[in-house]
């Protein structure tokens, strides 16, 4: 009841004239790819993405009307929200393959808390930074805003969610940073950060390592030496290669083929974790081109109503919003390509998944409420 009054007290104090539908409409071009390339593995799971999409319209336009200030009022109600629902998907979630991530709604499939959990956590973030926007730099400040960062991505390390735990971390240091950390202390953190990694990347090596599990290990030594396990763990990503190659410029849609390798056993999850090889493969290079696209153009957009938002909060989240849609591009067609080692994250707005598919476009429609607050120019 409280969104729904606040929603409809603010209404009147709107300037339509700011309203941006351009983020919207490159969201929904990129679904629209999804589906159509969802179809290509599952006629199924891409009738369940449609119904979802029409859902996260809605969902779109009721948060590009409520009032950002709603929600950083609620702050730590939110991030109280957030570590009730990580920690409740360890205790009763459903296991999936050696995780347990999801919980089960019936019919309507499963919800990963992780993921609603992003916008959430980058709203808090805002409101954290935004309270704190002049001390911040003060070394209590730092370290409440890192213990605040580590307690969640600690639950989902705990699911285990290696990705999704990076894209927290990826979005807290962008937040803080954006927030007004200084040169000095930026220095501090990645002196003590790029050796931490160099380490971790030699004691990852190591025989008895016990910080990471089997799998993890073995991905990132994939990596490392693909030659050496072309018949396992680098298969996917050998295969999602030829994938891509083999749609050349403008993929096979145009020529009729219907060899799609899909779902089949060469390429696992390929409606998520894998759909940029798909969308390669079935729409070429033109397609993989006009995907990027669209996505920097969502980004930029992030970027630009950050530059106009009313005050830190708002310049905070659309950072925060855009920051997070990078980074899970960048990872996901960087596994797809073999530039980075084998880890799942959805494409933005494209892979299948109703709880991503939802988080995004709830980011978007309040990175667009920020942007219908925008201070005069």
């Amino acid at each position: 009841m409280f969104l729904i009054r606040s929603f409809t007290n603010n209404l009147k104090q709107y300037d339509f004239k700011k309203y941006n539908i351009r983020p919207f409409f490159a969201a929904l071009i990129l679904s629209i790819i999804g589906i159509v390339t969802i179809t290509e593995t599952s006629s199924s799971l891409a009738r369940k993405q449609v119904l979802g999409l029409v859902a996260c319209v809605f969902a779109f336009l009721f948060f590009t009307l409520l009032d950002y200030h709603v929600l950083t009022k609620i702050n730590w109600l939110l991030y109280g929200g957030v570590i009730v629902i990580l920690t409740a998907v360890l205790l009763f979630g459903n296991a999936y393959n050696n995780a347990r991530r999801w919980f089960t709604l019936g019919n309507f499939g499963t919800i990963q808390p992780s993921e609603i959990g992003k916008i959430f956590f980058i709203v808090f973030l805002a409101a954290f930074i935004y309270e704190r926007r002049e001390t911040i730099n003060k070394l209590k400040n730092i370290g409440i805003y890192i213990l605040l960062t580590v307690i969640p991505i600690v639950l989902i390390l705990r699911e285990p969610d290696l990705s999704t735990s990076m894209v927290y971390l990826f979005i807290g240091f962008v937040m803080l940073f954006s927030g007004g950390l200084s040169w000095k202390n930026v220095g501090i953190m990645l002196g003590i950060t790029v050796p931490l990694a160099i380490f971790l990347i030699w004691y990852i090596q190591q025989p008895n390592q016990i910080l990471f599990a089997p799998h993890q290990v073995e991905r990132i030594l994939t990596f490392f030496n693909p030659e050496e396990y072309m018949n396992s763990t680098y298969a996917q990503q050998y295969n999602a290669l030829l994938a891509i190659g083999s749609g050349m410029l403008s993929g096979k849609a145009s020529t009729g083929t219907s060899e799609l390798i899909k779902g089949s056993s060469y390429l696992s999850e390929s409606e998520n974790d894998f759909i940029f090889a798909i969308v390669g493969e079935k729409f070429g290079f033109i397609g993989c081109c006009i995907v990027i696209g669209l996505i920097l153009w969502i980004v930029f957009e992030c970027i630009i109503i950050a530059r106009d938002a009313q005050d830190l909060s708002g310049r905070l989240i659309a950072t925060g919003v855009g920051s997070m849609l990078a980074f899970q591009s960048f990872i996901n067609m960087g596994v797809a390509t073999s530039l980075l080692p084998n880890t799942g994250l959805p494409l933005p707005f494209v892979s299948y998944g109703l709880t991503s598919l939802l988080t995004y476009y709830i980011s978007i429609g309040i990175v667009v409420n920020v942007g219908l607050q925008r201070k005069r120019r």
